[in-house]
């Protein structure tokens, strides 16, 4: 039977305990040569090193912006639901950030998304699948 994770932490969690030493991302430079790779443990340890840095900043149970360069050091960021994906493209136009708008999918399955590039001109992508 199928472990079921209500959150991507619980599920790192999991992973970080039983297959530690497993890759869990490889970053190819250009699409092509593999330059980084992380394990579940690796990153696992970096998320609750994050999330620590977080809470020391007060920030427990507020959105937050992660910016980084292209690499192992930024996944693409999910977000609880569609609406979520709504009140971030509503803040980005507050603060004059060009954006893709909210755009919603069902190929291959149903997911949206919110495309923009930051202040590096490096693509960053909030996105919500649903169910």
């Amino acid at each position: 039977m199928a472990q079921k994770f209500s959150t991507l932490i619980d599920l790192l969690q999991y992973r970080a305990s039983k297959t530690p030493d497993r890759t869990a991302f490889i970053f190819l430079e250009e699409g092509e040569s593999e330059t980084a790779r992380i394990t579940y443990a690796e990153l696992h340890q970096r998320a609750r090193a994050i999330g620590a840095w977080l809470q020391l900043h007060k920030a427990t149970g507020e959105r937050v912006l992660l910016l980084y360069p292209s690499g192992l050091d930024y996944i693409a960021m999910n977000v609880p639901g569609r609406a979520d994906l709504d009140a971030w493209a509503a803040w980005l136009d507050s603060q004059g950030v060009p954006h893709s708008g909210v755009n919603d999918t069902d190929d291959p399955i149903p997911y949206s998304t919110l495309i923009f590039r930051d202040p590096d001109n490096i693509q960053l992508e909030l996105f919500h699948m649903p169910g």
